[in-house]
């Protein structure tokens, strides 16, 4: 059931994306090239059957902007 059902780059350094892994769940990743720094479960509002839900996607671009300014770039 995996598949991608949105993907973004930050800073034009990070790639993102979250994989649909069940129904109304899936996995929201952070990498860098070929590195993945972190992995994370997402909810999907509404099961996303026609796309992502505009909360889901803002709820999603905080949390990885969280990540990469506060955690991230402390390491």
């Amino acid at each position: 059931m995996n598949y991608v059902i949105w993907e973004s780059k930050l800073d034009d350094k990070y790639d993102i994306r979250v994989e649909r892994v069940a129904p109304y769940e899936g996995e929201l990743v952070i990498s860098e090239g070929d590195k993945m720094l972190t992995i994370k479960q997402v909810t999907l509002t509404y099961d996303a059957k026609f796309g992502p839900d505009i909360n889901d996607i803002r709820d999603w671009e905080r949390s990885c902007i969280n990540f990469i300014d506060n955690k991230y770039k402390n390491e």
